[in-house]
């Protein structure tokens, strides 16, 4: 059956908003013609996607161009407040949190130390952080228009909940994903954190590589693959593998290792600090890390041969290390992102999500018809 010439000139009509609103969301602020040269649509058509997009609030006029070629021509720019993405990212140690506007625009960022130690306190905790949030950006949560929850544990979608929560107690219940959305809002895209922070560093590279992978480690063990087009989907749909691992090589002895995983897989703060010292136990720690690291990034790149490998730590004396110790040390990289990266992917995929998701709220029936 052929489509019907109505559903064919909506289809039409929605695909070319969608191509108007990525131009204008890479310019920021241009007048029409810097818009029809940024697109291979017709000048008329680019005339009418930009006057449906203001008649939306997404985009909106701010002045004219005065001088040189095409004087007196408007300025449209992309409006800002026309929808949020919130973020929050959840370690054993701390919730991290930010605010983005329609322009990829940090509005706050805050932080508080997590010391929920059960699923009802962390549900508690989720909601308390999400209103200081909101407050903070000073917006209601009706103009948030996506929700991403990040954390270093996968996500069962079948049970609702998260798999391999061992450091996360009452995390791996079923349900617990709808008790989060309870406290967070609705429709969140649960994320995990080494996936998130892998895409963060194929975004940012400025490099051209196909693949990144990246090893988390301050914060949780953690291995993610993405591309610049996001982060890799596992056979559950859900972005890849990535929980904490079992490292080889990992001493089972009381040494300050030991503690980093017994305390959920985040290293103590002052572990680099105290093996740069020369500490004898922080160094042992440290060595031992690096080497089980050496051993996941050799893993990662003979099983997917990612062209990058993105080691993301603060510590310079284990990146060091760990470089030493593969057989292919051009492919290591150290993270540029530090701790945000889980909440820069975030935002990068939030801020594609948003754009498509609020003109996914406007069916273009309901835009005025051009001419009239």
């Amino acid at each position: 059956m052929n489509p019907s010439p109505v559903n064919s000139h909506s289809t039409t009509r929605a695909l070319n908003l969608r191509t108007v609103m990525d131009v204008m969301h890479a310019l920021r602020r241009a007048t029409r013609p810097e818009v029809v040269r940024g697109t291979t649509l017709s000048r008329p058509t680019v005339h009418s996607a930009l006057d449906d997009l203001e008649s939306l609030g997404l985009i909106r006029a701010c002045g004219h161009r005065t001088g040189g070629v095409g004087a007196n021509a408007a300025v449209f720019e992309v409006d800002p407040t026309a929808g949020y993405v919130l973020a929050v990212d959840v370690t054993r140690a701390e919730i991290r949190g930010v605010v983005m506007d329609f322009t990829d625009q940090v509005v706050t960022r805050i932080s508080t130390r997590n010391t929920a130690r059960s699923g009802p306190t962390s549900v508690a905790a989720l909601g308390r952080f999400t209103r200081d949030l909101l407050e903070a950006a000073r917006i209601d949560e009706r103009d948030v228009v996506v929700r991403l929850v990040s954390s270093p544990l996968t996500v069962d979608p079948d049970r609702r909940c998260f798999s391999a929560a061992e450091h996360f107690p009452g995390w791996a219940k079923a349900g617990f994903l709808d008790r989060i959305e309870e406290a967070v809002g609705p429709d969140v895209h649960f994320r995990t954190a080494a996936d998130l922070a892998a895409f963060a560093e194929a975004h940012s590279a400025t490099t051209s590589a196909a693949l990144h992978a990246s090893v988390l480690v301050d914060d949780g063990f953690g291995v993610g693959l993405a591309s610049r087009f996001g982060a890799h989907r596992g056979a559950t749909g859900t972005p890849g593998a990535d929980r904490y691992l079992t490292v080889p090589g990992m001493p089972s002895d009381d040494s300050a290792t030991s503690a980093f995983l017994a305390g959920g897989g985040t290293v103590p703060h002052d572990l680099y600090h105290r093996a740069e010292a020369g500490e004898s136990d922080a160094v042992a720690a440290v060595t031992a890390l690096a080497g089980a690291l050496a051993t996941v990034a050799a893993l990662v790149v003979a099983v997917v041969d990612p062209e990058v490998v993105v080691l993301a730590t603060r510590s310079d004396l284990l990146f060091e290390q760990v470089r030493d110790r593969v057989p292919y040390p051009d492919k290591l990289r150290q993270g540029e992102l530090g701790n945000d990266s889980a909440l820069t992917g975030a935002l990068v995929e939030g801020g594609r999500v948003a754009r498509d998701r609020v003109l996914d709220r406007w069916h273009p029936a309901s835009l005025p018809r051009a001419g009239a």
